[in-house]
């Protein structure tokens, strides 16, 4: 539902240096031939370049100074708008619009649809929407954002900003200023501020969230659903209550607030509604909140350390000093409904034991994910920049996603009523995992699936069509390689050797059979476990592995043809017990158990019967000896 991401504004090439033990170098340097290049930029901006500017959108913007021009022009999918322009009435643009420098554009009584992002950047330029509604296509949330930078200056009055109802991104940064008076806002905006810049409101149905930075400002007055991240950089000193309740007629915050040191951000709200509290203490912080209700609190990582969280919980009361490396964090009878996990840089994070709202990886940074769930309270689960994330049975109630030039591996994990998402450059591997559906690949990113769908269990003798996808796919060519083969293997589940089951296919396969395993071979039944690689053409062959569990049980004896010398097992189905049609041999031994192979139920056969007025209904496999012969039936029990 909340979204926070940090980003670089003007990007540099970065290359991977870490995790090659588990994603393999070639597709770590496979990145070396596309590194991101930073614009252009004036005096003004030039100076930020090597800071991380905490602007909290989805993607960074670049894009290239307009040539010198008087004339609006158009470049590939983008608009460059360098003079003033009024545009009125319907229109339409495909693309991203660019108003640059001086340049001043005005949507007055209009009906706009842009389908891409808007950037207003320069010392004095500006986008004015009054009484107009601008519609903004996304295919998924924070696809668009607007974006001012420099000097910027954006007014919204009586107007409507249509995201498709889905979230989006609004960046401020530098000195420019948004004002936004009467505006109808559908979907959720996400904002991030960062050095001087300026949010104004007065009168809106939802505000949205917004990341307070730096000396930025933020002056809200009628205000409905207001999040505000107060942002606790290094050598922040902050003792603080945050008000009760979510209708506010009055709140003001900045660095002569009492208990409040090490922050320049001025945070004021006058007559709003729904609002609610958020905090994002970075390392080195002496944070201590007290008789809060806290909506979340997002966890910064910063620098190179190797650090390890666990425990965190969502919907918990705290009366503590959290357990948190390198920073103090103490929660005095609050409550945080939402914890969310972000790691910079080329921080090494691991995180276990803990019920999340949302993790997001930026910059080089490397997380381990072993065994936590994300509700999606925060927003979701994604890698971003250039950073690498891998998760290993996880439970997700929101999306996942890879972002940019990132590296995700889900693996023997669980997404429910959420999709499973590649954009940008990314490459994301998806192994044995539980998918609401198949994984999407976006934009020039690429896929790798691998997944065995079943069966669960066996006859020894059988031979078994084994069910899945094995597939790499991707929209262009931006990266290289393909599948080039797969394979099945199996073992006996203490065993180390695999053994292949046939050849290797060159095939994609789709949610259908990826070969047939001939268990007839097999020297005993019991526990085996199955294994589909997935193969790259990378110049290491990069393989991509997943293994499930198969319970292959002794041979089945069924009793097809019925005549007077066979033993048969009746009624069918049976309510209280099951009979014999002949008397069988004294002490004979029977066990009833589930299709899976679990045992329910086992004893000695008397009088010729076994009482079953204990099981619950369903179908059953019954086994038994007679006459040194092992019949197995399947009974039906339904009382």
């Amino acid at each position: 539902m909340y979204k926070t991401l940090v980003i670089f504004l003007f990007v540099f090439g970065i290359s991977f240096t870490v995790c090659s033990k588990i994603i393999p170098q070639s597709l770590i340097s496979s990145y070396n031939k596309n590194q991101i290049t930073s614009p252009k930029t004036n005096n003004a901006t030039q100076q930020n370049q090597n800071s991380l500017i905490p602007l909290f959108c989805k993607r960074a913007a670049v894009f290239s100074i307009p040539k010198h021009s008087i004339k609006n022009y158009i470049s590939g999918d983008t608009l460059y708008v360098v003079n003033d322009t009024t545009i009125t009435g319907t229109w339409f643009f495909n693309g991203t619009i660019l108003v640059y420098g001086i340049a001043h554009l005005t949507f007055q009584s209009a009906n706009a649809t842009i389908n891409g992002d808007v950037i207003v950047w320069g010392s004095d330029a500006q986008l004015n929407i009054d009484n107009s509604t601008l519609y903004f296509p996304q295919q998924y949330f924070y696809q668009r954002s607007i974006i001012a930078a420099g000097n910027a200056l954006v007014n919204v009055s009586n107007s409507s900003l249509n995201y498709s109802g889905l979230s989006h991104n609004l960046v401020i940064t530098d000195s420019s200023k948004v004002y936004w008076n009467n505006v109808t806002n559908i979907g959720f905006t996400t904002c991030g501020l960062s050095k001087r810049a300026e949010m104004h409101i007065n009168h809106t149905n939802q505000a949205g969230e917004y990341i307070i930075t730096d000396s930025s400002t933020v002056n809200f007055k009628n205000a409905n659903e207001v999040l505000l991240w107060h942002h606790f950089p290094e050598g922040a000193i902050i003792q603080h209550q945050f008000p009760s309740g979510s209708n506010l007629t009055h709140y003001l915050f900045n660095d002569t607030t009492s208990g409040i040191n090490g922050i320049h951000y001025q945070i004021q709200l006058d007559t709003c509604t729904d609002v609610m509290w958020g905090m994002m203490p970075e390392p080195q912080t002496q944070v201590q909140i007290s008789n809060s209700t806290i909506r979340a609190i997002g966890l910064w990582f910063t620098g190179d350390d190797t650090l390890n969280v666990n425990g965190l919980v969502n919907q918990t009361q705290y009366n503590q000093t959290l357990n948190i490396p390198d920073r103090t964090l103490t929660l005095n009878n609050s409550l945080v409904r939402t914890w969310s996990i972000y790691p910079f840089e080329q921080v090494n994070l691991t995180l276990s034991g803990c019920i999340l709202g949302e993790v997001g990886c930026f910059g080089k940074s490397h997380v381990s994910n072993n065994g936590i769930m994300i509700d999606g309270s925060g927003g979701y689960f994604f890698a971003s920049d250039t950073s690498i994330s891998v998760a290993s049975g996880i439970s997700a109630t929101c999306p996942v996603r890879s972002e940019r030039n990132s590296i995700l591996l889900l693996r023997y994990s669980t997404v429910s009523n959420s999709p499973v998402e590649a954009l940008g450059n990314s490459i994301m591997f998806v192994a044995q995992s539980t998918l609401y559906q198949d994984p999407v690949y976006r934009d020039n990113a690429v896929v790798w699936f691998a997944n065995i769908n079943g069966p669960s269990s066996c006859y020894k003798g059988d031979t078994v069509s084994v069910q899945g996808s094995g597939w790499i796919d991707k929209n262009t060519n931006y990266h290289s390689f393909e599948m080039e083969w797969k394979q099945l293997f199996y073992k006996k589940q203490n065993d180390t050797a695999w053994i292949p089951m046939g050849a290797k296919s060159y095939n994609k396969v789709y949610h259908n059979v990826l070969g047939d395993w001939n268990t007839d071979v097999l020297t005993q039944e019991g526990n085996y476990h199955i294994k589909l690689v997935v193969c790259g053409n990378t110049p290491d062959s990069t393989k991509l592995e997943a293994i499930t569990s198969i319970n292959v049980l002794p041979a089945f004896v069924e009793i097809n043809e019925i005549n007077d010398n066979d033993l048969q097992v009746y009624p069918i189905p049976a309510q209280t017990h099951l009979y014999f049609n002949k008397s069988l041999s004294e002490n004979t031994y029977y066990t009833i158990y589930l299709l899976n192979g679990k045992t329910l139920k086992n004893g000695i056969i008397e009088n010729n019967s076994i009482k079953i007025t204990d099981l619950p209904n369903g179908f059953y496999f019954l086994e038994y000896i007679e006459n040194e012969r092992v019949y197995r039936n399947k009974i039906w029990i339904n009382n």
